[in-house]
């Protein structure tokens, strides 16, 4: 039995990736600048959003300074989480089932900790959470161990007796070398060795006792 649940935010729990694939191109346009390269989002991906913010500043010569800009980012994403993203599915009886189980769970995310609250709280799920940890928090993006740890740590549980709950690789790896049980979410990650693979929560309800 798992001893805790660290789980990610955007396309794990969240149907909100539609909202962070548009935001470089909604950001750049309101600069004035039409961007329509397919590539900038993949490079951006694996960043936390000051990162993205100051490469896509620096890529485009944007003239706003990096506040500015992420306070815009901010507004186009707040707007988003509080209004229009819904639960991925299964979401709801995976988390219940895991509270009846009595493990603690917590959000590691990248996404700033307001919008994840404001969701969260909307879709009647925060209660489920401890905390929310953001990469923010730490310093350091899930390229870098420090928010699994973190949460792994407030949780007052080792990382080999938590199991991870990621969408993307480059965080499925990160945990998985800093000794976490990762469970990749999403057919694209499938491939990858991790201690269970689901497409989705609903899929996951009998997996739970892991």
């Amino acid at each position: 039995m798992i001893q805790g649940a660290i789980f990610d935010l955007d396309g794990t729990l969240l149907d909100s990736l539609g909202l962070w694939l548009t935001l470089p191109y909604d950001l750049l346009a309101r600069q004035g600048v039409c961007c329509s390269d397919p590539h900038l989002v993949q490079e951006l991906s694996s960043m936390s959003l000051r990162e993205a913010v100051a490469t896509v500043k620096e890529r485009f010569g944007l003239a706003a300074d990096v506040e500015t800009l992420m306070a815009q980012c901010t507004d186009i994403i707040r707007r988003g989480y509080e209004e229009k993203v819904e639960l991925m599915p299964g979401v709801r009886a995976f988390l219940t089932a895991l509270a009846c189980k009595g493990v603690p769970m917590c959000v590691a995310t990248a996404s700033d900790r307001r919008q994840a609250d404001a969701a969260l709280r909307r879709l009647g799920v925060r209660r489920y959470f401890s905390f929310v940890l953001t990469d923010e928090d730490v310093g350091a993006s899930k390229r870098q161990p420090a928010i699994y740890l973190e949460a792994a740590r407030r949780m007052g549980v080792q990382p080999e007796a938590c199991l991870v709950f990621e969408d993307a690789p480059h965080a499925i790896k990160t945990a998985q070398e800093a000794g976490f049980r990762v469970c990749a979410m999403g057919k694209e990650t499938h491939g990858l060795p991790c201690a269970l693979h689901m497409t989705s929560f609903e899929e996951g309800l009998e997996a739970v006792y892991v």
